[in-house]
Parts: C-alpha cells; structure tokens; sequence
C-alpha cells in the first residue's frame, strides 16, 4: 500500500486525517461495514473503481464512500496525490489504520492485512497468500506489488 496517514481528529463520532497517496501506489477495493468515508481531494489525480465502475477524480471534489461501498484508489498519475478524508462515526478504525498502515508517528505494524481487517469489519478484494493481489484494473500497472 504505502501511504502516509496524518490523523487530525479523532473522537468516537468522526476521524479526520490528510492521506499522502505516492505515485503508483493504490488503495484495494474494500468496502466499510460501519461507517461512511469521504474524501476531499487537494492535490493530484487518481483514478477509482468505485461499486464496479471506473472514474477519476481531480482536485477540488468531495467524493463520498457510504457504508458498505466498494471503493479502491488508484494512483496512476505519476504524481504524489494528497486529500483530507473523514469517516464517521470513527468505530474502530484509527486502530486498523494502526495495524496496517503508515500512521504518521506511530510504528508500522506488519500484520497480515487479511487478519487484520476482518477483525475491524472491513471487506477487501482479493486477499492472495500472504499479500494483497493486484485487483483487475485496466489503468493499473500490470506488475505493481505492495
């Protein structure tokens, strides 16, 4: 994966945090079971798969994600992609974002992100044996590993 998460808010009722996405890096389709994500987009291009359909977004739209939506981030631009997201209500999630990401201050974890994320009611596409595979997207660079 490899994105940078800057957390700014977080309480029981919402987490705010500023996402730095590199370039060709990508977020796997997955879908929350607790609560609704949105995303406003500062800097950058990315395309998405959002519910089985292919868009792209650009600086200056809010892009929800409601609760139990399939949604994945792709960054094909080239570029470093950087957005303020927000989901509420917070659940669980700042723990997730713990355990299998780059939370900034906090020591990365590498836990099985399989494991991980079905113990905090997350969905992901295509678990493959100990690592994410690549899901069929044709912006996608054909190779890309995290």
């Amino acid at each position: 994966m490899g994105q940078i998460y800057i957390p700014k808010q977080v309480d029981q009722n919402r987490m705010w945090w500023e996402e730095i996405i590199p370039e060709e890096t990508y977020i796997p389709p997955h879908s929350h079971s607790t609560q609704d994500e949105f995303l406003y987009l500062t800097e950058g291009e990315f395309d998405m798969l959002l519910d089985g359909e292919e868009q792209h977004a650009v600086p200056g739209e809010i892009i929800p994600f409601p609760r139990y939506s399939n949604h994945g981030l792709f960054n094909n631009s080239g570029k470093t992609v950087k957005g303020i997201f927000w989901a509420e209500p917070t659940n669980k999630l700042f723990d997730l974002f713990k355990a299998i990401h780059n939370v900034e201050t906090l020591t990365k974890s590498f836990a099985s992100p399989t494991r991980t994320i079905s113990i905090f009611n997350y969905r992901a596409g295509k678990p493959g044996v100990g690592r994410w595979q690549q899901p069929s997207f044709k912006l996608m660079k054909s190779n890309q590993e995290i």
